[in-house]
């Protein structure tokens, strides 16, 4: 038995990624274009044919852009919450196709199990902008994934998926310095303080994570507020007084698709890349230095 995941994109200018398993697979998010959704999916081993369903966090056109043609195409069941699949009403004016995507739409209540096929599926609230915006809690079997971005907190039943996984996606989409400092508006510095996590909330819950055999992703990197180099940062001051990660750790770009994950049946995992090291991160200490804010916060 192999099961495979792996993000695709992840961050304002798209989102996608696939749980793959012997018995069929997941596609979550359909923010990116048909034609590279099924080359990355080509390139990671997997088929269209393979596809049983299609989870949507939000109605942001960055997690569903493509869900048109994606549906028009493989006409698998799209699984959303209530406030999604209202949401989807907006884009019809423009798309008849999105008419075809409601039909197809079935919602899943917050919080409540949803049996699919051999997955088990729960949608996790999330504090976000988008009506019915969630985070997915998914079983396959004995093991648990789970896929959290597009929120202002990171609330307990979220902690609790992630306690409960052996994947899980969590957002560090902003460095608090770098939003302020950048030309946008104050209205929406507010806006992605109140419905995005920084970088320094998701660090600041690692300690409460149980120090298991898992694997963490950090995604949703904002691209104009954001780097790899300031996630590290921030996981370097985190785990100063750690000798290692106690996970298999990955950063996830939004201009190149994630590791691909494999877990084979005697429970190995095998991926495509290097796990963040703590202390290849403590060499590089140099080059993880923040640069002197040029402005100061304001309230």
């Amino acid at each position: 038995m192999t099961i495979k995941f792996r993000i695709f994109a992840s961050g304002s200018n798209g989102n996608s990624g696939i749980l793959s398993t012997p018995d069929g697979a997941l596609l979550i998010e359909a923010g990116i274009s048909r034609k590279r959704l099924f080359h990355l999916m080509k390139d990671s081993g997997i088929s269209p044919a393979d596809l049983q369903g299609i989870l949507i966090s939000h109605y942001h056109t960055d997690h569903c852009r493509d869900l048109p043609i994606i549906n028009e195409q493989l006409n698998v069941p799209i699984i959303s919450s209530k406030g999604t699949r209202e949401g989807f009403h907006k884009y019809q004016s423009y798309d008849s196709r999105w008419v075809s995507v409601i039909n197809n739409t079935r919602t899943l209540p917050p919080r409540t199990p949803l049996e699919f096929g051999t997955f088990r599926i729960q949608s996790l609230p999330t504090v976000h902008d988008a009506l019915g915006a969630t985070a997915f809690y998914i079983k396959y079997r004995d093991i648990g994934f789970t896929l959290i971005t597009d929120t202002g907190q990171i609330l307990p039943h979220h902690l609790d998926a992630i306690n409960n996984s052996m994947f899980s996606l969590l957002e560090m989409n902003h460095d608090i310095p770098a939003l302020y400092r950048s030309q946008r508006s104050r209205s929406l510095k507010r806006r992605i303080r109140k419905t995005h996590l920084d970088n320094g909330q998701t660090t600041s819950i690692l300690s409460q994570i149980d120090q298991d055999n898992k694997v963490l992703l950090f995604g949703h990197l904002s691209g104009e507020c954001n780097s790899p180099l300031h996630v590290k940062r921030e996981l370097l001051e985190w785990g100063e007084e750690q000798e290692e990660f106690p996970w298999d750790c990955f950063i996830c770009r939004r201009d190149s698709p994630g590791p691909l994950l494999m877990l084979s049946g005697n429970d190995m995992l095998h991926t495509s890349e290097q796990s963040l090291s703590l202390k290849s991160l403590k060499e590089n200490r140099r080059i993880l230095q923040p640069k002197k804010d040029l402005l100061s916060y304001f309230p």
